[in-house]
């Protein structure tokens, strides 16, 4: 099974529909995994459970206005680029231009889930596979139009973008201690002439192969995206493209993916999972499934948010999960009222503390569709979707692309333990040889949770859990 995942974003179609501050740095980057061949990460796949997020991300589809510039186009092949990203790199030079682009990216995270939180029921989104699309748009984009991307998406400039992205694609690798793949494809149609200086941005900064279809032929061509998405997420995103959201008019698919799978760094014990009570916002209760492990983990008393935080790392201590609790069981209101996205990697490096937590956490899987077109303009990003106002000369070298449609799809399952669970059950013995009582930390009613990597800085994926049930 591929070890990648897909966020999609479209070039073309018809129009038919259709925060953060710097987080604190973290040290400088430098990667230690070894590269590794295929063969060997494939078979590092099999044995690698505990958490899976895939994410496919925004659909953004920009459409030819003009039927016309068919007749003026020289037909030039978009032959497939060698996937030169699938391979780790060792090092990462462009430091500052990754620290950049991982603070826009967690900046409009921020912003992105302060729209989306208005809407009741649990939230799971990528930032990173987002702001990946729409950097690639930028890439493309020139006038008012790059000037409302840049800033709605909260972007360095053009130049330390590509250099960020160029650097921070590969070293979002697979790794002896996770299966981390993040991926650009670009799916064009038969004819279409890209300028050559969109196409090689696309392939050195951004690692983009380009594959040739007809978007004329929508229901062959849907098929032909969704079979990529669908074999990179190993079936867990199906049929993202719609077969109406391609015509004789689409002329670009831009697709960026992002997938995660690794154990804990200590694994929960599945035989002290219980059914226990989990009280939602409403004041009532469903019995879901509660996993219980006691260790030292970073954990911090928030008090001017009224809440706690627990660091809880993958194995390899490079990407962790933090779960945010509001300290009152209907508090994730308020929480969410006082939270400064900006500030909270600060306030919990300035609080935390490494002590022996009883944590108690619910699994949890999350699945969500989210129309982003009306987010992005609530964040001032308007032109790019207005045919005859867009500016995206910079793809091929007229004013006749606009966007017609930008969605995510995303998924996330949490749970305690992978195929060979029973070889890290080191909980219960930890507890056993600690004198003290352990803090408590019991993620009985709703959360906020968030995924980074330490070693881009990149906030992968971030959401809410107010019913795990669901």
């Amino acid at each position: 099974m591929s070890s990648k995942v897909p966020g999609v974003s479209i070039v073309g179609g018809s129009k038919d529909r259709a925060g953060f501050q710097p987080l604190p740095s973290c040290e400088p980057p430098a990667l230690v995994a070894a590269r590794k061949s295929r063969k060997h990460k494939n078979r590092l796949i099999v044995k690698i459970g505990g958490i899976v997020l895939v994410v496919s991300a925004a659909v953004a589809c920009l459409t030819a206005f003009l039927l016309t510039r068919g007749s003026k186009t020289l037909p030039v092949s978009l032959e497939s680029l060698p996937r030169q990203s699938r391979v780790m790199e060792d090092t990462i030079t462009a430091v500052g231009e990754v620290e950049s682009v991982a603070r826009g990216n967690t900046v409009f995270g921020g912003r992105l889930y302060n729209l989306l939180r208005e809407e009741p029921g649990n939230i799971i989104m990528s930032p990173f596979s987002v702001s990946g699309v729409m950097a690639m748009v930028n890439a493309g984009a020139g006038g008012e139009t790059a000037t409302q991307v840049t800033n709605g998406m909260s972007f360095p400039g053009t130049k330390e973008l590509a250099m960020g992205y160029k650097d921070a694609i590969p070293a979002l690798r697979t790794n002896d201690n996770f299966t981390l793949e993040a991926a650009n494809t670009i799916f064009g149609m038969e004819g279409f002439d890209i300028l050559p200086g969109f196409r090689e941005t696309m392939h050195q900064h951004f690692h983009a192969s380009i594959q040739t279809t007809d978007f004329s032929k929508n229901k062959e061509a849907s098929r032909l995206i969704n079979d990529w998405v669908e074999k990179l997420t190993r079936e867990k995103i199906k049929d993202l493209i719609k077969p109406d959201m391609l015509n004789s008019l689409t002329r670009l698919v831009l697709v960026n993916a992002i997938y995660f799978k690794g154990d804990w760094a200590s694994k929960f014990d599945p035989k002290r999972t219980r059914d226990q009570d989990f009280q939602l916002s409403d004041g009532s209760k469903v019995a879901v499934p509660m996993m219980t492990q006691t260790r030292k983990y970073q954990w911090a008393a928030m008090e001017e948010l009224d809440a706690a935080m627990i660091e809880l790392p993958y194995k390899g201590d490079r990407i962790v999960m933090q779960i945010l609790l509001p300290r009152q069981a209907g508090g994730l209101r308020e929480l969410e009222d006082k939270l400064r996205t900006e500030e909270l990697e600060t306030l919990f490096q300035e609080n935390k503390m490494e002590e022996k937590v009883a944590l108690t956490l619910p699994r949890f899987k999350l699945e969500q569709t989210i129309p982003l077109n009306s987010h992005l303009e609530s964040l001032g990003i308007r032109d790019m979707f207005l045919a005859g106002q867009a500016d995206f000369s910079g793809i091929d070298g007229t004013r006749e692309l606009f966007v017609s449609t930008v969605v995510q799809k995303a998924f996330i399952e949490v749970n305690e333990e992978g195929i060979e669970a029973a070889a890290a059950t080191g909980a219960v013995m930890m507890m056993r040889s600690m004198p003290m009582p352990p803090e408590e930390f019991v993620a009985d009613h709703p959360f906020l949770f968030y995924l980074r990597d330490r070693l881009t800085g990149m906030l992968l994926f971030q959401g809410r859990v107010q019913d795990p049930s669901k």
